[in-house]
């Protein structure tokens, strides 16, 4: 027994109704994954500016903190400079001083 065209066309209709199920399932997957992929991209972006603020931060205290070595060295440059005078102006006197002993 042949089907009838009536049947023939409700067979279609049903076929294009699981195909249009089955699309629409797909495409809710696809957002869903779409959204995910949104998500995380937010957070990566959200966490690679807050690693570069803390690199900023570092990056300034280092900065600062050569500063403060680089000012601490002149200091003792300066220090040991003037301690050298000291001690050869010291000298001076000491031979002078003995000499003028040695002259007596």
């Amino acid at each position: 027994m042949r089907p009838s065209a009536a049947q023939l066309l409700q067979h279609e209709r049903l076929s294009l109704t699981l195909k249009v199920m089955e699309a629409e399932k797909i495409l809710s997957t696809v957002k869903n994954h779409r959204a995910d992929a949104a998500a995380k991209e937010r957070d990566l972006n959200h966490r690679e500016a807050a690693l570069r603020e803390r690199e900023q931060q570092i990056v300034a205290l280092v900065g600062k903190k050569d500063a403060e070595i680089a000012n601490l060295q002149h200091m003792l440059a300066e220090q040991q400079n003037q301690h050298s005078q000291q001690q050869v102006e010291a000298a001076i006197k000491e031979a002078v001083a003995h000499r003028e002993e040695e002259l007596r």
